[in-house]
C-alpha cells in the first residue's frame, strides 16, 4: 500500500483547528467551561507544527563596537534580516524578494554600517546600514556563473573566501568563471556592481576551493574531484603553488592529500591558519588515536609543537576541510577549539577567555554554552545556550557588568516550555568496545517504563550529537522514550572506533545497537516486549535490518530514506561516474559488488524480506538522489510478495533529508500515528 502525500494537508488542518477551537472556546465560554468540567490540558496541547518550526531567529552576530548586532529572521515563510540597536532596542527589519525563497546561510559585519551576507541560492548581498539599502553585489543566477558550472559538471555555488580586514571596500569569492574553472573575483561592495568581476587568483593547477589566512590574502588551495584531495600551499609574497604532498621527504610530519592509497590511513588534516603568515594547524591521528592538534611551520617543514589532545574525544571534525579554530582580531591569536565531546567542548588557549566562559556558565548552569560572536574589544559576548529540553536560547553577555541578557530564542512557542532531558550515556559492548549514546526519558506509569524508541543515526560515518532535536521532543512528548548510540563507524571519538566498522557495515553495528537495547532494558528503562526502532538514512536500513536479524526485538520499525539493497547501491556507484574516493570506501568498508556479492545480499533488507515478522512503515522523499526512492520502492514490493503489514508515505519535494517543516510534520506526525498504533502505553 503506498499513499502520495502532498503535504499532510489532514494533518495540519485537524491540528491547527483543535488548537484553534480550543482557544476560542475558553475566551467565549469560560465561565460555562468550569461547569461542565472541561479538559483545561487541550489548551496546552502541543502540536507537531509547534516542534517542527524553522528557527525565528539565528545567526546573531554582534557589530565591531559591540553597540548593535544581527540576525536571520523567518516569519510566514520570509526571510530577512533584522538590525537591532543594543542602547535603544529599536529593529530594523531588511526583507527583499531576492530572499523570501532562500534562507540567509552566511551574515558578517564588514564594519559598524556595512553587513555581507550570502543567502542559500549563493547570491551575495551588502546591507549598507547609512543608506538603509540591500543590494546584491555577486548575482550566482548569472549565466556566467551558474550554467556554465552546471555545463561543466562541477557545480557548487560561490563561497566568501575574506571579508579582507585590510580592505574596505571590497570582499574575495569563490567562483566559477565562464570556462567552467574556479577562480577568486575581488568583489566591490559598491551598488550595481554586479557584472563582471575582476579576477583576483587565476585558475591554476585544478584548484577548485580556496582559503584565505587571518589577513585575507589566499594562501591554501585544494584540487578535489572524484580521485580525492590534493593540497597547494602559496608561500608568502609568491606566486607559485607548492603541493603540500611534494613538498617534503618521505619522513614528512604532514601530508594533506586524500587518495585512493591513504584514504582509509590515519591522516593529517588543515585546521587552520596562524596569525604567523607561514604557519598552519594541522590536526593528525597518526601519533595518537584520536585527532590532535599540531602547530607546522611552512618555512622548515615540521611540526612545531602538539597544541592539545583528547584523549577521548577528536579535535577536528573529518567531515570538514574549513578551518576549525576560534581567534581573536584584537590580539591576533587562536584563543580556543571548539569541538564535540557528548555535549560540547572548547579547549581554551587563552586564559581571558576562559575565565569569560567560566562567568557566563555561572549565570546558566542548566545549559551548554557557547560563544557565537564578540565585538572587537572582547567585551561583550552573544551565547547561545543549549538545552536538550529547550530550543536555543541566546543571550549578550557584558563582561565589565557581569551581566546576561536575554535576546530571545529559536521557537517562541516552545521557549518557556521545559519538556524532556537528553542524558549522555556510556556502555560496554559484547566486544568490549565503549560505546557512547543519549537516552531521552519520556514520562512513564510507576509500574512501568514509557515505550522506548531505538533510533540508530545516519551515516554511517557520522554521529548523534547533544542538543534540542524537534523529532526526539516530539516523541517523548507523545509518550516515547528514545535511546540513541554512537555505534562502531560513529565520528568523533577516534580512529579504532571509525575504523572498526571496516566489512562491519551490517552486523557488527547492529550488534553495538541490539547492546545498547540490552543495556536500557538491564537499567530499567524499557520493557524488553515493548520496544521499536526507527532511523533515517542509514538509521532506515539499520531499522529494517534489526527487524529481519531479530525477530521479535521490537515491535515495529519505521525507517526513512533508507538504502535496502546494497548490490543496487554499489552498482549505482560504479555506473553513476563515482568511481574514485566514495566507490573505493564503499568497497573497502561495506563490500565489494562481484567478490562479496553474497555479502552484500546477505546485509540487504530487500533479500531479507521474509524474515520481518513486524509491522513497517517506510518514508521516502521522491527527490532523493543520495538513497534513490527506488528503494523504498523495491523494499516495499519485497515485503508485499512475502505478505507483510508496511504502508510507504511519498514525500513529494524533498530529497534526502526533509528540511521543509510541512514534511517533518508529515514524517513525524506520522510516525507517532503508527507507534501509537502498535506500541502499548
Amino acid at each position: 500500500m503506498s499513499r502520495l502525500l502532498i503535504p499532510s494537508v489532514a494533518l495540519l488542518e485537524r491540528q491547527s483547528i483543535a488548537k484553534r477551537v480550543a482557544r476560542v472556546w475558553l475566551a467565549c465560554f469560560a465561565s460555562a467551561a468550569a461547569t461542565a468540567q472541561f479538559d483545561f490540558d487541550v489548551l496546552d496541547k502541543l502540536y507537531p507544527e509547534d516542534f517542527f518550526q524553522p528557527p525565528a531567529i539565528s545567526q546573531l552576530t554582534l557589530s565591531p563596537s559591540g553597540s548593535q548586532y544581527v540576525y536571520a529572521y523567518s516569519k510566514d515563510r520570509v526571510n530577512s534580516l533584522q538590525v537591532v540597536d543594543l542602547e535603544t532596542g529599536e529593529k530594523r527589519p531588511f526583507v527583499g524578494k531576492n530572499i523570501t525563497d532562500a534562507f540567509v546561510s552566511f551574515i558578517a559585519w564588514k564594519n559598524e554600517n556595512q553587513i555581507v551576507f550570502q543567502t542559500s541560492d549563493g547570491n551575495v548581498f551588502n546591507l549598507d546600514l547609512k543608506k538603509g539599502k540591500r543590494d546584491l553585489i555577486f548575482d550566482a543566477d548569472r549565466y556566467v556563473y551558474f550554467f556554465n558550472a552546471i555545463f561543466w559538471g562541477n557545480f557548487s555555488y560561490p563561497r566568501i573566501v575574506s571579508l579582507l580586514p585590510n580592505d574596505p571596500k571590497n570582499i574575495l569569492v569563490a567562483a566559477f568563471n565562464e570556462n567552467g574553472s574556479r577562480v577568486v573575483y575581488k568583489i566591490p561592495l559598491a551598488a550595481g556592481k554586479t557584472g563582471k568581476h575582476k579576477v583576483h587568483v587565476k585558475p591554476t593547477r585544478g584548484i577548485n576551493s580556496w582559503y584565505s589566512d587571518l589577513d585575507g590574502e589566499v594562501r591554501l588551495g585544494i584540487k578535489s574531484d572524484e580521485n580525492g584531495h590534493a593540497f597547494f600551499f602559496r608561500p608568502e609574497k609568491s606566486n607559485n603553488w607548492i603541493p603540500l604532498n611534494k613538498l617534503f621527504d618521505e619522513d614528512s610530519a604532514v601530508d594533506l592529500s586524500l587518495n585512493r592509497s591513504n584514504f582509509l590511513n590515519r591522516r593529517d588534516y588543515f585546521a587552520g591558519f596562524k596569525y604567523d603568515s607561514n604557519s598552519l594547524y594541522i590536526a593528525s591521528n597518526r601519533k595518537s588515536d584520536t585527532i590532535t592538534l599540531y602547530e607546522y611551520d611552512m618555512d622548515t617543514g615540521s611540526v612545531v609543537s602538539e597544541v592539545a589532545r583528547d584523549p577521548e574525544y577528536d579535535f577536528f571534525d573529518i567531515s570538514q576541510t574549513a578551518p576549525q579554530l576560534w581567534v581573536s582580531s584584537k590580539r591576533r591569536k587562536t584563543i580556543g577549539i571548539p569541538y564535540e565531546t557528548d555535549t560540547y567542548a572548547v579547549h581554551w588557549l587563552d586564559d581571558e577567555f576562559k575565565r569569560v566562559q567560566e562567568k557566563v556558565d555561572s549565570h546558566l548552569p542548566e545549559s551548554v554554552n557557547r560563544f557565537t560572536s564578540w565585538n572587537y574589544d572582547e567585551t561583550k559576548f552573544i551565547v547561545v545556550a543549549i538545552r536538550s529540553d529547550k530550543p536555543h536560547e541566546y543571550f549578550l553577555y557584558d563582561t565589565p557588568s557581569d551581566t546576561l541578557k536575554s535576546l530571545g530564542g529559536q521557537n517562541e512557542t516552545l521557549k518557556n516550555k521545559t519538556l524532556f532531558k537528553t542524558q549522555p550515556i556510556t556502555l560496554e559492548n559484547r566486544d568490549g568496545l565503549t560505546l557512547r549514546g543519549y537516552l531521552t526519558l519520556a514520562d512513564s506509569q510507576a509500574d512501568r517504563p514509557a515505550p522506548l524508541v531505538m533510533m540508530p543515526h545516519g551515516g554511517p560515518w557520522a554521529r548523534d550529537s547533544f542538543g534540542y532535536d524537534p523529532s526526539i521532543q516530539w516523541l517523548a512528548y507523545n509518550g516515547y522514550s528514545v535511546l540513541q548510540v554512537n555505534f562502531r563507524g560513529s565520528i568523533g571519538f577516534g580512529y579504532d572506533h571509525y575504523i572498526a566498522s571496516r566489512q562491519d557495515f551490517g552486523w557488527g553495528i547492529q550488534k553495538d545497537i541490539s547492546d545498547t537495547v540490552d543495556w536500557a532494558v538491564a537499567q530499567g528503562h524499557a520493557s524488553s516486549d515493548n520496544i521499536a526502532i526507527m532511523g533515517f538514512s542509514y538509521g532506515g536500513y539499520a531499522t529494517l535490518l534489526a527487524l529481519a536479524n531479530q525477530p521479535g526485538k521490537y515491535r515495529c520499525g519505521i525507517a526513512m530514506a533508507g538504502v535496502y539493497d546494497l548490490v543496487q547501491t554499489s552498482k549505482s556507484l560504479k555506473s553513476g561516474g563515482y568511481s574514485g574516493i566514495a566507490y573505493e570506501h564503499f568497497r573497502e568498508m561495506v563490500g565489494r559488488e562481484w567478490k562479496d556479492r553474497d555479502t552484500l545480499r546477505s546485509i540487504s533488507p530487500v533479500f531479507l524480506a521474509d524474515q520481518i515478522e513486524e509491522p513497517v512503515l517506510l518514508v521516502h522523499g521522491k527527490l532523493d538522489v543520495v538513497a534513490n526512492y527506488e528503494q523504498s520502492e523495491a523494499m516495499q514490493a519485497a515485503l508485499e510478495k512475502s505478505g507483510k503489514s508496511n504502508e510507504l508515505i511519498s514525500i513529494q519535494d524533498e530529497g534526502h533529508g526533509f528540511y521543509r517543516p510541512r514534511n517533518q510534520i508529515e514524517a513525524y506526525g506520522s510516525a507517532v500515528e503508527f507507534l501509537d498504533k502498535h506500541m502499548s502505553k
